[in-house]
């Protein structure tokens, strides 16, 4: 048996499965803010830390010397009792990245997959 389908609502469809597929994958495709953070190694300050990630953070704040953890402290870092501590925000769609430095100094990388639903993702990506 053969579908008779006219030849020219076989193109529409061929085509929007394409421009739907393409987007789905543009939307979910992980972008390479990862793979850089990753390039960050200890010992570099804040600046060398830019330069490897290619941008200026987002976000960035510190905390200490003090005591203790206050309510309102966003971030904290267990060394922020005896040293300064720096932490930095870098975001894609896809992935959150957090850079703390002690002392001005690398310490550690935390990497936290960002919480968007796809559909939230393709609204931020085409800016309605």
């Amino acid at each position: 048996m053969r579908l008779s389908v006219p030849r020219k609502r076989w193109w529409l469809l061929a085509g929007a499965t394409v421009a739907v597929v393409a987007v789905a994958t543009a939307m979910t495709w992980p972008e390479p803010l990862k793979s850089r953070a990753k390039g960050i190694r200890p010992g570099m300050t804040p600046a060398e830390a830019e330069q490897v990630m290619g941008r200026p953070p987002e976000w960035s704040g510190e905390v200490g010397p003090k005591p203790a953890q206050d309510w309102d402290d966003e971030f904290w870092h267990p060394a922020a009792t005896k040293y300064r501590v720096r932490h930095e925000l870098w975001s894609t769609p896809a992935v959150l990245v957090y850079v703390f430095y002690i002392d001005g100094v690398f310490e550690v990388i935390c990497y936290d997959r960002a919480s968007d639903s796809l559909w939230d993702r393709i609204h931020d990506r085409l800016a309605f």
